[in-house]
């Protein structure tokens, strides 16, 4: 399992330092947590900071793009150096049909060949909207708290989303990785693998932890 550091809840100004300090860590990538002030109401992390990041950085850079309008931004955050760039579900493809969805999927993967392509769906949104879908994506991003707020406790009936993820993931026979995103720590993380994550964003209990080295060995182990 894969260990992706969030850029939220440290503060901007402080975000190369604390990417600096991961380097020096069993982490394996930075989740760059962009809010556009309307998609959710925070507002953080421009392109311009990640591209600043990428070229102060070796880190392999995961941008979660937390935006109404992420088509219209995601050329902006692929020239600043992310190689995952995920969108959300509710804010391009709900209401569109499959052959729809896979126009515009296709677009991106045509433009833009270098980078790999999730999809991340809220709380609220089931896992069943991915069903005819899901092979299109090179990860899905569940998350696990509502997007918007740092620190927030992970809602249980998202192991049964990982899960159903994971059959649907089996049952098509793609190579779709799950991501899981919010309340991740080291009380839930073995659930968290044992329902079929490939790649977990640490965020509070990572950044507030005294030794993020040990963190991350604890976690991983």
């Amino acid at each position: 399992m894969r260990i992706s550091a969030s850029t939220n809840p440290c503060p901007e100004d402080e975000l190369l330092d604390y990417i600096k300090e991961l380097e020096d860590t069993n982490c394996d990538m930075i989740h760059c947590d962009r809010m556009d002030g309307h998609f959710v109401e925070a507002q953080c992390l421009d392109s311009d900071i990640v591209k600043y990041i990428h070229d102060n950085s070796s880190m392999f850079l995961d941008c979660h793009l937390m935006s109404v309008n992420p088509i219209k931004e995601l050329e902006q955050y692929v020239h600043a150096g992310a190689n995952i760039v995920t969108i959300h579900y509710e804010a391009i493809f709900q209401g569109k049909t499959i052959t729809q969805i896979e126009n515009i999927v296709k677009s991106i993967r045509t433009k833009y060949k270098s980078i790999m392509i999730g999809v991340s769906i809220n709380p609220d949104t089931s896992s069943f909207v991915l069903k005819d879908i899901i092979q299109l994506f090179d990860l899905v991003l569940i998350m696990s708290v509502h997007p918007g707020k740092s620190g927030q406790k992970f809602i249980e009936n998202s192991l049964q989303k990982i899960k159903e993820i994971k059959e649907l993931i089996t049952k098509t026979g793609c190579h779709t990785l799950i991501e899981v995103d919010g309340g991740v720590n080291l009380d839930n993380i073995k659930s968290i693998k044992s329902a079929g994550a490939d790649i977990v964003v640490v965020g509070s209990a990572l950044y507030y932890s005294n030794d993020k080295s040990k963190f991350i060995d604890q976690i991983r182990a």
